[in-house]
């Protein structure tokens, strides 16, 4: 994945919205990087695999062996250029076009021109870092490969019974190299890992009749760091700095999570269900976004404790309000509403990077409440036109952006509800006419720092835009 960025900083915009052209903003010029462009460049590299055996031993048993393995790879490089605007007061006539300014004509080679440009690492040492060619700023490189062997069964006992055990043993190694600035002289600049894992799981299912049924299950599984939270370059948003930490990578390397779960579902109909239930689980060695302990309020991934806890119940209904003659669903509506309690004991974070936290709080990124409702129709106004409507609800409540660190509030993400229409409308086999019309309510997104000197403070509002589409597709 290639991005390319074109970062400006103005003074006076209102300048640039009065319609007066005799009054224009001008370049902000502290540092050569406060009006830049900016490269990247993300290299994935994955490959997957999956052999499967199953084998039956009678009508009650089944047996199924098998192997998977995934290997992947990722190579990362960023550059800056940096304008250094050398005439003050430089006014910006059209902020939608700034090549009119950073165009080779006002590039001053003979100290002649408007601005000079800067780069961190020089590609050729003896011609400087100045209107000159520049290497990678940062660089890292991950690498990750998992191989694993499963087996499972299938053991029924009677009309009523069905146990499925199961076990995985999962080799895991993971690394990361990494030149990135502003680091310590003495830090080694890679991180690396092995281990090896053993995960087993229980499921059962009791049938209470024929439509109804109780069900358990109970299994460990792994959680392992991406190389995003890993890699120590920082990407710089509008209102955020959110970097990586290859401490994630010392001991512990990974996050084990025990998970439980007992649920209740009635089928009603053929397409109609009714289901409740509850869950926990136990993450020891969480993973969490933190404010660290540095000038610049950078955001980044820590173990934060020895563990968090989840507890949660769920509830989800589909029905069928209006069906045609053959019971198939022509208006249907759902719902699926999750309420969870997350608590975890955090403390304080040393390494490369640091954090101040020893208190108790939620898990990062958690809502307490998701809710999710759509309504369907789907009629059937001949053989050669079959429309599908839909309208789709979601909600998710306040949730944490980020841990605050120290003297530090959390930031909070507020809640977000978001509402979509797609019109699907099939004419014969081969042509589709589609709208769709999403974010119907354009919700301000909005993240808040709590517990300031000055209550609660907002840190970026802004909003989406809905997003309406029209597609014509034919196919031959």
């Amino acid at each position: 994945m290639n991005l390319i960025e074109n970062v400006s900083v103005f003074e006076n915009y209102q300048f640039a919205l009065d319609n007066d052209n005799s009054t224009n903003p001008i370049f902000f010029n502290n540092v050569d990087y406060d009006n830049q462009r900016y490269f990247q460049d993300i290299e994935d590299e994955e490959l997957n695999s999956r052999v499967n055996l199953a084998y039956t031993l009678n009508e009650n048993s089944k047996l199924n062996f098998g192997l998977n393995g995934r290997t992947k790879i990722r190579d990362f490089e960023n550059i800056r250029y940096g304008y250094d605007i050398l005439v003050g007061n430089t006014e910006i006539t059209n902020p939608n076009n700034l090549n009119n300014i950073f165009n080779l004509g006002n590039l001053s080679l003979n100290n002649d021109g408007l601005y000079d440009i800067k780069v961190i690492n020089a590609a050729v040492p003896e011609y400087g870092s100045t209107n000159a060619p520049g290497a990678p700023e940062n660089t890292y490189s991950g690498k990750l490969n998992v191989f694993a062997t499963y087996t499972n069964a299938e053991l029924k006992f009677g009309e009523k019974w069905l146990f499925v055990p199961g076990a995985r043993i999962e080799s895991f190694e993971q690394s990361i190299v990494y030149d990135v600035i502003n680091l310590p002289a003495n830090e080694p600049g890679f991180r690396d890992t092995e281990n090896v894992f053993f995960l087993p799981s229980l499921s059962i299912k009791y049938a209470l009749n024929d439509d109804q049924n109780l069900r358990f299950s109970a299994s460990k599984t792994v959680s392992t760091p991406e190389f995003k939270e890993m890699a120590p370059f920082v990407y710089e948003g509008v209102a955020q700095r959110i970097g990586g930490n290859p401490d994630l990578l010392n001991n512990p390397s990974f996050s084990s999570v025990y998970n439980l779960d007992f649920k209740y579902e009635w089928f009603m109909s053929r397409a109609e269900l009714f289901a409740v239930s509850a869950f926990a689980k136990q993450i020891n060695d969480p993973i969490n976004l933190v404010i660290a302990n540095d000038a610049t309020g950078t955001q980044r991934y820590f173990r934060t404790g020895d563990k968090a806890s989840i507890l949660g119940v769920e509830l989800e209904v589909r029905k069928t309000v209006l069906q045609n003659a053959d019971e198939d669903a022509v208006l249907s509506a759902g719902f699926n509403i999750a309420y969870m309690h997350t608590e975890q004991d955090l403390k304080s974070s040393t390494g490369l990077y640091s954090s101040t936290l020893d208190r108790t709080d939620e898990l990062q990124g958690a809502s307490p409440l998701l809710i999710n409702a759509d309504i369907s129709y789907t009629p059937i106004i001949s053989e050669n036109f079959k429309p599908t409507a839909n309208l789709v609800f979601s909600y998710f409540s306040d949730r944490i952006s980020a841990l605050g660190s120290g003297q530090l509030g959390n930031i909070i993400e507020k809640g977000i509800p978001t509402l979509d229409f797609v019109w699907r409308n099939k004419i014969k086999s081969n042509f589709e006419i589609n709208l769709s019309a999403k974010n119907l309510l354009d919700p301000s997104i909005k993240l808040v720092r709590e517990n300031t000197s000055f209550g609660d403070v907002t840190l970026s509002e802004y909003k989406k835009g809905m997003d309406l589409g029209l597609q014509l597709k034919y196919k031959f």
